[in-house]
């Protein structure tokens, strides 16, 4: 006999042997069953709940992730027609990244717990990389019914790794006074103080210069299209935007005017090569090391466009100099200088606070 008096909604009915009211119903082959101990409502919520869950996954499948990485590249290489270096990176996040979990159920695949466990270890440019390559993925995935739910469910968390900081000035002079008589020092201290990547620099030729105007056209990039297997001078960038003509300091012009032209291109190696991307940046790493300082040939870009913020440069011009592809590639440099310049202003109220350091115009008003 039933415990109450007022009729129970549909679906729901007293469970006499659990005393518990039991809320049940059929979806695609298969009964659901919620239970409250004593609200027949909130069982019947809860039971709406499991097959709200059960519709958003979708029928049961069998077919697994990778079948869905596969397509996704093949439609990235052939209809969207992209660079050979912009595809090399899309295969590397779905490589490094995603076929970790190839073998799984596109259904029992849970993208955000995946997203999530991402974000303590990658860069917020490799983790966004990532967010955009799964959900392309996942969109191929729920056009074809075999999941339900959509893409732009997933949030993009926030990365918890950190970009490095800004290396102090007097520090760069120190490294840049031990390398001096380096075969390294005239590349290394022009990339240091222009920002660019290692791809444009060994590219550059003397034609590129305007030393009236002190400007630089970059206009063809050192590349490898196959992740490092070969490489070959291309007219076409990273990003859209690599191709692009830029002021240069006056003083880096007149340094580089007054440099000996040795060929068209404007850098050789000791043996008059031109210099290897890949060579350079594992010698500019060791050079580093040996000094006790921790920065890759990428940080003299991070060192480049930080100083630009804490003078006061906005990321606009600065994205333009870098040839960031959007604004927000930029921004990221933001929180080293705001951290740079909040050290130094510590420091300074630290020296003013002292009793002995006080400003003159402190004591005269005393």
């Amino acid at each position: 006999m039933a415990k109450h008096r007022n009729p129970l909604p549909d679906n729901v009915q007293w469970h006499e042997q659990t005393k518990r009211f039991m809320a049940r119903k059929m979806y695609k082959g298969h009964r659901y069953c919620a239970y409250h101990l004593t609200s027949a409502k909130l069982a019947l919520k809860e039971l709406e709940s499991m097959i709200d869950e059960a519709k958003r996954k979708g029928t049961p499948s069998k077919v697994l992730l990778k079948d869905y990485i596969d397509k996704y590249l093949d439609i990235k290489q052939e209809r969207d027609n992209i660079r050979d270096n912009s595809m090399h990176n899309i295969r590397y996040i779905c490589d490094h990244y995603i076929r970790i979990y190839e073998d799984t159920k596109m259904q029992e695949f849970d993208p955000q717990a995946f997203m999530d466990e991402l974000k303590t270890s990658l860069a917020p440019s490799t983790l966004r990389n990532v967010f955009a390559a799964l959900n392309g993925i996942l969109g191929l995935a729920r056009r074809d019914g075999v999941i339900r739910f959509v893409a732009d469910d997933i949030i993009l968390p926030r990365a918890v790794k950190k970009t490095k900081g800004m290396v102090p000035v007097e520090v760069i002079d120190k490294f840049m006074k031990s390398i001096a008589h380096s075969t390294f020092f005239d590349i290394i201290y022009f990339s240091m103080h222009t920002g660019l990547r290692r791809e444009d620099v060994v590219a550059l030729k003397w034609t590129d210069f305007n030393f009236k105007k002190h400007t630089l056209t970059i206009q063809r990039f050192y590349i490898s299209p196959d992740g490092g297997k070969t490489w070959r001078i291309e007219d076409e960038g990273k990003t859209r935007l690599s191709r692009r003509t830029i002021p240069i300091y006056p003083w880096l012009s007149k340094f580089m005017a007054q440099r000996p032209k040795l060929g068209e291109y404007v850098f050789y190696n000791a043996s008059g090569n031109m210099y290897h991307p890949s060579a350079l940046a594992n010698r500019f790493k060791q050079m580093t090391t040996a000094f006790g300082l921790e920065m890759s040939w990428h940080g003299m870009r991070h060192q480049f466009a930080s100083t630009l913020i804490n003078q006061g440069v906005s990321p606009e011009v600065i994205a333009y100099l870098l040839g960031h592809a959007t604004i927000q590639m930029t921004q990221q440099y933001a929180h080293i200088a705001f951290e740079y310049a909040e050290k130094t202003l510590n420091g300074v109220r630290a020296g003013v606070n002292k009793k002995n350091d006080a400003p003159a115009s402190a004591e005269a008003s005393t």
